[in-house]
């Protein structure tokens, strides 16, 4: 006869939701489930570049609150490194004019003058009169990535010095 395997207890329960939220990145709460990501946020922005809607960790990443995001106090293209501004609009632009699919990768600098890589992929919507209404999507925190692939170019440039 094949062993018995009785309900596993609540402590057994409870360590298999730790280990599975943290293997796919979910929080479980009594009545819901939500995705939650230190570096994965959703935003839309109006045409003047002032966010809608976003995830509440998106104030983490701009350090601003989440009163002051929906105040208007701050668009996002203010946060946009100055330098990376005119690469965002002309991919604005490029967006508009062909298949409305936004993709950029650009500096911003937060609240407390930290510069930080994101990655943005969304899509543009406009109205009936087929003016810009909104862009809609996804951000990335790739600030990691970044400094790994300059740590890398720079250890490659050295290592190509010496050879």
């Amino acid at each position: 006869m094949g062993r018995h395997v009785g309900k596993p207890t609540y402590r057994e329960l409870e360590a298999k939701v730790k280990e599975l939220q943290q293997i796919v990145n979910i929080k479980v709460f009594p009545n819901k489930l939500q995705y939650v990501s230190d570096d994965h946020f959703y935003f839309r922005f109006d045409p003047d570049w002032y966010l809608s809607f976003f995830d509440r960790g998106l104030s983490c990443l701009t350090g601003y609150s989440e009163e002051e995001l929906h105040k208007r106090s701050v668009s996002w293209l203010d946060l946009v490194f100055e330098g990376d501004r005119p690469l965002v609009l002309e991919e604005l632009n490029r967006a508009l004019a062909t298949d409305k699919s936004f993709r950029s990768v650009h500096r911003i600098v937060n609240r407390s003058g930290k510069t930080r890589w994101v990655k943005m992929s969304g899509a543009l919507f406009c109205d009936d009169s087929h003016r810009y209404s909104f862009l809609q999507g996804v951000i990335n925190d790739v600030t990691r990535e970044r400094l790994m692939e300059e740590a890398l170019e720079s250890e490659f440039e050295l290592f190509t010095w010496v050879a």
